[in-house]
């Protein structure tokens, strides 16, 4: 479905791989050029997957919560070189190492934290605390290596530095990346959590490792809530282009276009979006659905690509 440019080119790449479904759109700081979804939206059925399909979008969404911080920045709300130290005055004493850890550190996965967090030790929907909590706890402990040094792609960086957001603004991360990113941008089909209704196949469903459709479905179906700074973002393949579109904007300084979110005055906030957006790699839900980023920069322009396995 959508433009035939789009579909011939994914059809043999689904059936070479194996997925269900993919979805695409070729975009660039004009906008979207083409776009097109091929597949079933659960395996063993028939029922093609559509354009208003939405997406689990897995570690794409860490690229909105280094906008949110730029937006921020260049508002004086936030600053890239504030400690953690300087946000968690009350929790700094248990910190080692950490307290000289500056928000650009966390972003750039340099913080020295380890890669994930013990995720089923933080259930529940109250996700201001369950960061602050897990600031409490993972800071009080001996870093991986020492901050600053080293790259290690890290899920847990991206939770603290929502917790630091929510700190400095007093806002839950989901209101705030609502508020600065999905309205300015016109992103109305995003949301957090699992996609769909329970036991209706109408958007893309889950599957294991293996290939086969997980039992489940649903909004409850995704990484727990405390992780969505650092993945928890559906949309459809539309809205996630009008995001990358806003990203080549910024970056189109021969043409000089203005983005809609950030202007980026900041060289190195704007390295830390660049870094996202270049950078992540595809992370599989627990249901074994991934997202496969393939921004190409070549004059502002790229493939954004979406597969359900």
């Amino acid at each position: 479905m959508g433009d035939a440019a789009v579909t011939s080119a994914l059809k043999p790449i689904r059936q070479k791989s194996g997925v269900p479904a993919m979805a695409a759109a070729v975009v660039t700081s004009e906008g979207i050029q083409f776009v097109g979804a091929v597949g079933v939206r659960k395996r063993g059925t028939e029922m093609p997957v559509t354009l208003a399909g939405q997406w689990h979008l897995g570690s794409d969404g860490k690229a909105m919560t280094s906008t949110l911080i730029a937006r921020l920045v260049e508002r004086g709300q936030l600053h890239r070189d504030t400690t953690l130290a300087e946000v968690f005055s009350d929790l700094a004493p248990q910190m080692d190492e950490f307290k000289k850890v500056t928000l650009l550190h966390l972003l750039s996965h340099r913080a020295g934290l380890p890669a994930n967090l013990s995720l089923a030790q933080y259930l529940g929907d109250d996700v201001v605390a369950l960061r602050l909590r897990a600031a409490r706890e993972e800071l009080a402990k001996n870093p991986q290596h020492t901050p600053g040094s080293t790259f290690e792609y890290s899920n847990l960086d991206y939770i603290i530095a929502g917790a630091v957001m929510e700190r400095s603004t007093g806002q839950p991360w989901e209101r705030a990346v609502s508020r600065e990113v999905f309205e300015p941008l016109q992103m109305k089909t995003a949301g957090f959590g699992g996609t769909g209704s329970p036991g209706k196949v109408e958007q893309p469903w889950p599957h294991k490792a293996n290939g086969e459709p997980a039992p489940e479905h649903g909004p409850a179906l995704d990484n727990p809530p405390v992780m969505g700074p650092a993945g928890r973002v559906h949309c459809m393949i539309q809205d996630w282009a009008k995001f990358i579109q806003d990203q080549f904007k910024l970056l189109d300084k021969s043409r000089k276009r203005s983005s809609t979110l950030t202007r980026a005055t900041s060289t190195a906030t704007g390295s830390c979006i660049r870094q996202c957006l270049a950078g992540l790699e595809s992370s599989p839900s627990p249901a074994g659905r991934r997202t496969y980023p393939t921004e190409a920069g070549v004059r502002r322009s790229g493939v954004s690509v979406l597969a359900s396995d």
